[in-house]
């Protein structure tokens, strides 16, 4: 595998020569710009209010959304601030997971990486956003290839009016790439540093009259720039739609992702040392270890599954109604085996040397890297079952639109851990000696220390409206969910089944908009948030305490939308407030055998208070700009179980936080169809421990930079892109149970076959 990405890259230059040709323009995903036929189906079909019309974004202003009110409506008219990434700004970033593309978002931070997480895990607003994104308004996968995406929107404050359970700082929803009534095909090509490689073949286009398909191929390897750290992913993704007549439309689609990480990539080990006070040096990242430096053994793995199953029927009715009925399957697996600690120090597992053996030498505690194999298994599957209908009416100089909608969760999760027995565990290792850095470590016997599985019936139901008065200059949006949940949670290891865990809540959203000036907007919106039972309580020995309480968050917004020069200037400044109850963390504690180990509690109220703003700019057609910035106050307002943390930023906020990107194309000369882009993500220190109160990351800058041309070969559009990725090679963490890559060099090559 080390030698991919030069065995590759001369695949691109031979399909290019070898396919047949066919010459089609670059377009806007919605339209072919090449056809000149005026019958075709996208001429003549009425698109869903429940699909996002990207037909008027323009570059990197997007126009439309979906998350903002479940039904498509001009983001400038939503009484709420949302981020929307079309496909060009996606692509333009070459990005290797989700966060390559929220990290524009202001207030979007990066907070995951953990065993069973995946990669999608993010605080938004100083929240805690979950570990699973949405796919199109439903539950998605823990993990998602970019490459599958047509666009990325990101609400923000609390929105479980739209969506149930969720997180009080917003939600991300990622739309997948839908098929199209012409034919498209794409090849995409990038090899890199450290043998990084990615392929994609993106294919659309008619079957027969009113059907069409769309298929997404990928395969990809991440660079080998740590030390024994190898993964590779396969995602495959596949859609049928089917217009049924000129209001209705059946979509069947499926998405299947695979990664395999063997050895596994693992966060440094940070300092612990019992002799020394809360506020000091503990939580530090151990001093002097190289920069590739990985904790895993050679036999330590991960193996990540994800399956996605979706139909969609879209129906108009009369002129003024719309229904869509939805089933969706969502499968996940993650399985890992790993044998690192990732705390070092006097007096985390010893206060006495480790001694020495006939070929090594005594380590000492505060030097010891010790070592416990264990695994953990963790799947489940969630089947949601949707119904929804919007209805449009003008009143004279009134427009009301009433949504309604019913949907039920059924959600079964198992989690299985097994840990070898101490006399099994390896010898440690001397972080200050490499020579006792042992990854041919034995696999032992694990037994299972702890297997829970979990069953979760959510059911909800929703009514909303929304008024426009004198021609929509005031548009006013009110909603109510009400919201069902039973949870029961069995021990598998004995048979124990807890008693049914049942909640319920209704969250409001109210939201209103006025037009001061046709380009100029302000906006007021209140809102709540639910998160039933989102995790169970355990003592440091993890011995079961009980169930969670229910976190309720309610926030406040105000700002102002803009749009001038015809919408070549366009952004949102906003300002909020939101309070989150019963907030669970994780603190640290010893165990009943002496060992560091947490325990899990809940908090009395968080809060977050900001402001933000985007603006995308675009004063010549050739040229575009993205900026953001955000500041952020989100603090543990009241701890009662740990008064120490009241007025402390909570884990994984930043306060300050800012990007911009442009992107120019050369109309003319010697560089026509040439284009520069590039572009900075910077943030301040980051709250990086609920057990050091004094620790943060400390704040970085990241500049990439892409040059890119477009020419034909053999009459076949073909883009070359060079990326430059973190051009500075700063060392950075985005997360404590992440690593930040080092500079990356890609080349691209994209053609139309």
């Amino acid at each position: 595998m080390k030698h991919l990405t030069t065995r590759c890259l001369p695949l691109a230059v031979l399909l290019m020569i070898q396919l047949p040709a066919q010459s089609v323009q670059p377009a806007a995903p919605e339209k072919d710009p090449s056809s000149n036929d005026s019958t075709s189906p996208d001429d003549t079909v009425v698109l869903s209010p429940f699909v996002v019309n990207s037909s008027k974004d323009q570059g990197y202003r997007a126009s439309n959304s979906v998350s903002g009110s479940r039904f498509d409506t001009p983001i400038k008219d939503l009484p709420f601030a949302l981020n929307a990434f079309t496909n060009e700004f996606i692509q333009d970033q070459h990005a290797s997971g989700l966060y390559d593309i929220v990290k524009y978002s202001p207030g979007v931070t990066f907070i995951g990486g953990g065993f069973d997480e995946g990669n999608s895990h993010f605080t938004i607003r100083g929240f805690d956003a979950g570990t699973q994104p949405l796919r199109n308004g439903f539950t998605g996968p823990q993990v998602l290839d970019p490459t599958l995406v047509e666009r990325v929107e990101v609400m923000k404050g609390p929105s479980s009016f739209l969506y149930g359970q969720l997180s009080p700082g917003g939600i991300v929803n990622v739309i997948s790439k839908r098929p199209l009534s012409y034919k498209l095909n794409t090849l995409t090509l990038s090899g890199g540093s450290y043998d990084y490689f990615v392929a994609n073949l993106d294919s659309t286009g008619p079957i027969a009259k009113g059907l069409s398909y769309r298929l997404g191929l990928t395969t990809g390897q991440d660079s080998h720039y740590y030390d024994a750290y190898d993964a590779n992913r396969w995602a495959a993704a596949g859609a049928l739609a089917w217009q049924v007549n000129k209001t209705g439309q059946i979509m069947v689609s499926y998405e299947r992702f695979d990664k395999d990480e063997g050895p596994l990539l693992n966060p440094l080990p940070t300092v612990y040392d019992s002799r020394l006070p809360d506020g000091s040096k503990n939580g530090l990242f151990y001093p002097g270890l190289p920069r590739t430096f990985n904790t895993s053994a050679n036999a330590n793995y991960r193996q990540t599954k994800n399956r996605n199953l979706v139909a969609e029927y879209n129906q108009g009715i009369g002129e003024h109604w719309n229904t869509r009925l939805v089933y969706a399957s969502s499968k996940r697996d993650i399985e890992y085996y790993t044998s690192a600690r990732f705390i070092v120090g006097y007096g985390v597992f010893t206060t006495a040397p480790i001694a020495a053996t006939a070929t090594l030498p005594a380590i000492q505690p505060e030097n010891a890297l010790m070592r416990r194999p264990n695994t953990g298994h963790y799947w489940g599957d969630t089947q949601t079952y949707n119904a929804e209908a919007i209805g449009k009416y003008q009143f004279g100089g009134v427009s009301a639109k009433f949504l309604f909608g019913v949907q039920e969760d059924s959600q079964n999760s198992d989690n299985e851990k097994h840990r070898a027995s101490t006399v099994d565990y390896p010898r440690a290792w001397d972080l200050s000696n490499p020579s006792t850095w042992n990854r041919d470590e034995p696999v032992p016997i694990m037994p299972t220390i702890s297997y829970w599985h979990d069953d979760v019936s959510i059911k909800s139901y929703w009514g909303g409206l929304t008024l426009g008065f004198l021609d929509d200059h005031l548009v006013a949006l009110t909603g109510l969910r009400h919201t069902e949940t039973e949870t029961v949670s069995t021990n598998m290891r004995t048979g124990e089944v807890l008693p049914a865990y049942v909640s319920s809540a209704n969250t409001p959203q109210v939201g209103v908009l006025y037009k001061i000036t046709p380009e100029v907007s302000a906006y007021a919106a209140y809102s709540k948030s639910f998160v039933p039972n989102s995790a169970d309580l355990y003592d440091a020995d993890e011995n079961y305490l009980g169930p969670a309480k229910d976190p309720i968050g309610e926030g406040y917004d105000i700002g102002l939308k803009a749009a001038f020069l015809d919408g070549k200037l366009s952004g949102t400044i906003s300002a909020y407030q939101i309070r989150n109850n019963n907030l669970i963390q994780s603190i640290a504690a010893f165990n009943s055998a002496g060992e560091l180990a947490f325990r899990t509690v809940q908090t009395g109220m968080t809060q977050s208070r900001g402001i933000e703003f985007d603006v995308v700019l675009s004063p010549i057609p050739n040229w575009q700009t993205y900026l953001a910035y955000s500041h952020q106050n989100a603090i543990y307002y009241r701890n009662p179980e740990n008064t120490a943390l009241e007025g402390v930023p909570l884990l994984g906020s930043v306060g300050n936080m800012g990007s911009v990107w442009t992107k120019y194309f050369f109309p003319s000369g010697p560089l026509k169809s040439a284009y520069i882009a590039g572009g900075m993500t910077w943030q301040g220190f980051q709250k990086a421990s609920d057990q050091n109160n004094a620790l943060y990351f400390r704040p970085y800058a990241l500049f990439d930079m892409t040059v890119g041309y477009s020419t034909k070969i053999i009459g076949r559009n073909t883009e070359f892109a060079l990326s430059v990725k973190n051009i500075a090679n700063k060392e950075y963490t985005p997360s404590v149970n992440t690593r930040g890559d080092p500079r990356m060099v890609i080349l691209t090559i994209t053609t139309r076959l």
